[in-house]
């Protein structure tokens, strides 16, 4: 039963029919891994954290720089040279007193995916290269865990929820390298092509909406669907991410 000054907090999250108090007790209890502190990892974490996900896992290796300042909202002038873990962590104790925190001040990589990569309801990928989205796709599939992937560049966002349970033999849904094939699509990133700050916020603001829904137990979640805007055109499409049958990741693991 919640407190009366978390129903207070949470009371208008309570309102919406797939949360409900029974709602706050399933975000509570959640734990989201959150790999890539950028752009998209500032803004994602905070919304969790204020929603009342009970414990966070933040992985990234880097430091705060003064070139993250227009797009990475939550770091200030002060934090420059400071890593970015640290900061985040201070910044959501800030926020959310109770909030459980682990970070991990290394970069996700083959020879410690497995070890970080376990015990989660929900993996997000805020990273800026194609290898690790790859390598958490991978993962999922090898836990069998919900994963989040969204990315921004130039003036274009994307995102997309994927479940192992929905994709492989037998089912039409594809997995991200079903999208996106490593071997044959390399993918850019803002710093090599540019980003503008607002369009790194809406793929973010899309990320942490699809995050909760799925902690939530939404069943309306479209799995395997890219969300794309771009916003010179101020166009978006939602599209459908079709199986591969020799995909190499989700063929091989239903």
């Amino acid at each position: 039963m919640l407190s009366d000054a978390d129903f207070l907090r949470y009371s208008r999250q309570i309102m919406l029919p797939i949360c409900g108090e029974a709602g706050i007790g399933k975000l509570t209890s959640a734990r989201v891994m959150i790999v890539g502190l950028g752009g998209l990892g500032t803004l994602i974490a905070p919304y969790l954290a204020s929603a009342g996900v009970g414990h966070l896992d933040l992985c990234d290796d880097d430091i705060v720089s003064l070139s993250n300042l227009p797009r990475q909202w939550l770091y200030q002038a002060d934090d420059i040279n400071q890593s970015k873990v640290s900061v985040i962590s201070q910044r959501l104790h800030t926020m959310q007193p109770e909030l459980n925190i682990t970070t991990h001040q290394q970069r996700l990589r083959e020879q410690n995916a497995a070890e970080l990569l376990q015990g989660f309801d929900l993996i997000i990928d805020c990273s800026d290269n194609m290898t690790t989205r790859q390598l958490l796709n991978r993962y999922a599939f090898s836990t069998g865990t919900p994963l989040i992937i969204g990315a921004a560049i130039g003036l274009q966002a994307q995102a997309v929820a994927i479940h192992p349970q929905y994709c492989g033999p037998g089912r039409q849904a594809g997995c991200y390298h079903c999208l996106y094939p490593i071997d044959t699509l390399l993918g850019g990133s803002c710093q090599s092509e540019g980003v503008l700050g607002p369009v790194v916020g809406m793929a973010g603001c899309y990320q942490a909406a699809l995050a909760l829904r799925v902690l939530l137990g939404d069943p309306q979640i479209q799995w395997s669907r890219l969300w794309r805007l771009d916003h010179g055109s101020f166009t978006q499409q939602m599209l459908h991410i079709a199986r591969d049958p020799a995909c190499p990741v989700c063929a091989a693991t239903n």
